[in-house]
């Protein structure tokens, strides 16, 4: 496949992005889609491969282009490889596209293609999907689709930060209680006796007040009578 022929697919790939239906034999060959984990911690690294079978599609694939699509406030896009003789695809706006860097069509199964993401910080535990669609493999002769495939990935809370965020929980209340035993301190200081030592202390202080008022009531009689 010359220089002309190469850049004439690409062309017809652009042109195929905005048309839905293509013509020719539906599934001729086959697309896989598989990931290095199935599931990640936060923070943590993980490739898709793409791999075909080109092996019932005449004349192989020179070049190819597809949709890839996953929710991007869990995972991003961090790298991007071509493998074997496969140049490093060009992902715009989730539009992949692709030829071999020898102007050569493949005809055996293989690998053409790795993606590697990042799950994103912050991400409670969940799952979410990685989709390649539209899948068009391309000769200079014809363009045909490839059915759909879809990975799963698990995401959860690294343990760690759980741990962390946990412990931080724990330490409020524990501070709100200091609190609550400072303030116990305090007012203890401040109000009133109560109980047992109320009921000793309250009649002698009367007591005291009683002999206070007959001693100054003693004295101003005497007083008067001198």
């Amino acid at each position: 496949m010359n220089r002309i022929s190469k850049i004439f697919i690409l062309i017809l790939l652009s042109m195929l992005a905005l048309i839905t239906t293509v013509n020719g034999a539906e599934n001729s060959y086959i697309m896989e889609l598989t990931a290095s984990k199935t599931e990640v911690t936060e923070g943590e690294e993980f490739y898709i491969t793409i791999e075909v079978d080109p092996t019932n599609f005449e004349g192989g694939i020179g070049a190819y282009m597809a949709e890839i699509k996953y929710d991007s406030s869990i995972f991003e896009i961090i790298k991007v490889e071509g493998l074997g003789t496969w140049d490093t695809p060009t992902i715009n706006e989730g539009k992949i596209i692709a030829t071999t860097n020898d102007g050569e069509c493949v005809t055996t199964k293989q690998e053409i293609a790795r993606i590697t993401f990042v799950a994103k910080a912050d991400i409670i535990n969940t799952t979410s999907e990685i989709v390649v669609e539209n899948f068009q493999g391309s000769n200079a002769a014809s363009i045909e689709t490839a059915e759909n495939k879809t990975v799963e990935i698990g995401v959860k809370q690294d343990e760690n930060n759980q741990n962390q965020n946990q412990g931080q929980e724990n330490t409020t209340p524990e501070q709100g209680n200091n609190t609550n035993k400072e303030d116990d301190t305090l007012a203890n200081l401040f109000l009133p006796f109560t109980g047992s030592t109320a009921s000793i202390i309250l009649p002698i202080v009367v007591l005291i007040l009683l002999v206070i008022i007959l001693i100054v009531v003693i004295y101003k009689k005497r007083k008067l009578k001198k």
